[in-house]
């Protein structure tokens, strides 16, 4: 379970038990069912994103200031396997 995510995506991912992977594990995500990014830098870096696609069961486009309702969303959340794609990377222990 992992979690990448831009620099503007600052989910504080650690509170839920994700640990900081390096970059270079990104192509052993193997287990991946969601993508979480804004849409800001989904746009921004839509070459990346048709890449991991291919690996994803679907793509949610987190818009800014909905940050709250992404809290609210915890316990379901601890149960998914969470991805957004940048240079901040997490994995669940």
């Amino acid at each position: 379970m992992a979690v990448i995510g831009s620099d503007d995506f600052s989910f504080p991912f650690e509170f839920i038990g994700f640990k900081r992977i390096g970059e270079d594990e990104i192509d052993k995500l193997n287990s991946v069912t969601f993508l979480v990014v804004e849409r800001e830098f989904y746009e921004s870096k839509k070459e990346i994103f048709d890449e991991f696609e291919k690996k994803v069961e679907s793509v949610l486009v987190v818009l800014p200031g909905i940050k709250e309702d992404f809290k609210k969303n915890l316990e379901e959340i601890k149960n998914l396997t969470i991805t957004a794609t940048g240079v901040n990377l997490w994995k669940k222990e």
